[in-house]
């Protein structure tokens, strides 16, 4: 079974802003803001920045962002992958993981495109602040694969908790979730261009 994205709002870090305001201020589940090629509609699906912008679609309304299921429902890992790139790939994946949850801005938006396709990188800064300066955020990761790959290109999996604190109230959520993280070569480096987050009601 292959799940893909069809049309969906993109960005960064103002999508899991709204996300981690509407956890911890309402039990009302979080509208979704996207659909599935399958149907599948239980899942809210946020993006992390602008809203501004849409993700290109082809001529059959598909993205090209997607991930396939085996006969077990077990996601699918590209086969074509060196080892060198996966390694790569994974240290910024990682990195940017790891700055998140340690608050480091600075090192945070070392792992982001200088040109990402659909969210600016002043517009991405500001939001992460604001996350950064509101609630106390931890992203663990559950596992990650790389799901597609070409020469300049990478879309990893990854299966994600996000425990969200809001130090004002001592409010906590935690929510399980699926990301694809859109990577691209940028002088020779790996660079994160997009996020796709699809978190479970």
């Amino acid at each position: 079974m292959t799940l893909k994205i069809k049309k969906i709002m993109m960005g960064l870090s103002t999508g899991i802003l709204a996300l981690i305001i509407a956890g911890c201020s309402s039990d009302e589940p979080v509208q979704n803001n996207g659909s599935t090629e399958d149907g599948q509609t239980g899942q809210s699906i946020d993006t992390h920045a602008s809203s501004s912008n849409e993700l290109e679609l082809d001529d059959n309304g598909e993205s090209g962002v997607g991930f396939e299921l085996d006969e077990d429902g077990e996601v699918q890992e590209a086969s074509n992958v060196p080892a060198d790139v996966e390694n790569a790939v994974f240290e910024v994946f990682n990195h940017y993981i790891d700055t998140f949850n340690r608050e480091d801005l600075d090192g945070y938006m070392s792992t982001l495109s200088e040109n990402p396709s659909n969210f600016t990188l002043e517009e991405e800064r500001e939001a992460v602040a604001e996350v950064f300066e509101t609630f106390d955020v931890n992203r663990e990761v559950e596992l990650q694969t790389i799901i597609d790959y070409g020469d300049d290109t990478a879309q990893v999996y990854a299966d994600l908790v996000v425990t969200t604190i809001d130090p004002s109230t001592k409010t906590e959520i935690t929510r399980s979730g699926r990301q694809i993280t859109l990577f691209k070569l940028e002088d020779e480096e790996w660079k994160i261009d997009s996020i796709f987050f699809m978190a479970e009601e």
